[in-house]
């Protein structure tokens, strides 16, 4: 799953490769979960990290605590990295309950890998995910999702964005839970609600310093594929 979300997400600015200690298939909860993001790994198949041991990387990310311990020296000054994240392949239950365990963890790692490319892209601003207790970022990146593709009008401001979103009995509910964490991972942020009088739309505003429209456009083409913005 990391290495289908940076390949889609990094377009193309890095070489990406993955591989396991105990390589194996890929498991069809990770097709399933990957492709409701529009990310087909399907044809992908599982390498054995001894493959690459020769192989200079500038980034060397494990995402398992076995992956860490196993992992082979990679020639070379590579950066190590370790992520330490529930390995969704032990997850039991029924099919159901292993699909929530799989976009848990597939929400999680694009958290990581979105914070590894603001780095790369030496972006003074990022997303941390891990401010948001761990329970509540599936449902956080969900409702974020949801509430961004519900975009009908969007208004460039000198500092941000303003978006006029379709309404629906829970939208201000919604709003308050997302802008409630979202302050919480993303404190550069300036969040405004308004709510036009007589039954208008209602409108979220996002504002902040410099650099924050581009965090912004990244944030929701990277969450809906939304790629209309316009720049002032």
């Amino acid at each position: 799953m990391a290495e289908g979300l940076l390949r889609a997400m990094a377009n193309d600015i890095v070489e990406v490769g993955s591989a396991g200690v105990s390589p194996s298939s890929v498991r069809p909860e990770a097709v399933a979960v990957m492709r409701e993001r529009g990310i087909d790994i399907s044809g992908h198949c599982s390498r054995a990290v001894d493959e690459f041991t020769d192989e200079q990387f500038d980034y060397v990310i494990t995402v398992c605590d076995n992956a860490r311990e196993y992992c082979p020296i990679f020639p070379g000054e590579a950066k190590l990295i370790h992520w330490s994240f529930d390995d969704p392949a032990s997850a039991d239950g029924d099919e159901a309950a292993r699909l929530i365990v799989f976009r848990r963890v597939r929400d999680e790692i694009e958290a990581r890998l979105r914070l590894v490319l603001a780095e790369l892209k030496q972006s003074p601003l990022a997303c941390d995910m891990t401010a948001i207790a761990a329970d509540q970022r599936p449902l956080h990146v969900a409702n974020s999702r949801e509430l961004f593709s519900r975009i009908e009008e969007f208004r460039e401001l000198p500092d941000g964005y303003e978006f006029r979103l379709a309404d629906n009995p829970a939208l201000l509910t919604k709003l308050s839970e997302f802008v409630s964490l979202e302050r919480l991972c993303c404190p550069f942020l300036r969040f405004a609600v308004e709510v036009e009088a007589a039954g208008g739309p209602v409108w979220l505003r996002l504002s902040g310093r410099e650099g924050v429209k581009d965090f912004i456009r990244e944030e929701i083409s990277g969450l809906t594929g939304f790629t209309g913005f316009t720049r002032l």
